[in-house]
C-alpha cells in the first residue's frame, strides 16, 4: 500500500525502527509527529493540540527507548508547551 511506504519513511526519518514497539505504536507516533510539525509551521500554533501531541510522542518514546531524542526536542518546543 502507497500509505504504508510513506509511513514507513516518516517513521524512519523521525525515529530509528525499535522492535519495542508495535506496528499500531509506530503508526501513532508517525501521525503525532507529523501532526506536531503541522501545528509548528503555523502562524498560531494551538498549544493545547501541541501539549496533547507531545504527551503521546514522549509516552510512546520512552516505550521505545528514544528518551535521549525526546531530551534533545524540549528545548525547542518548550515554549509552545502549555504551563
Amino acid at each position: 500500500h502507497t500509505s504504508e511506504r510513506n509511513v514507513t519513511g516518516v517513521q524512519t526519518c523521525a525515529l530509528p525502527i525499535s522492535s519495542t514497539l508495535d506496528e499500531s505504536q509506530k503508526l501513532d507516533i508517525s501521525v503525532d509527529i507529523e501532526s506536531l510539525k503541522d501545528q509548528l509551521v503555523k502562524s498560531n500554533p494551538d498549544k493545547t493540540i501541541i501539549g496533547h501531541l507531545w504527551t503521546r510522542i514522549q509516552d510512546v518514546a520512552t516505550l521505545g527507548g528514544f528518551t535521549a531524542a525526546v531530551a534533545k526536542v524540549v528545548p525547542l518546543i518548550s515554549g509552545l508547551l502549555p504551563s
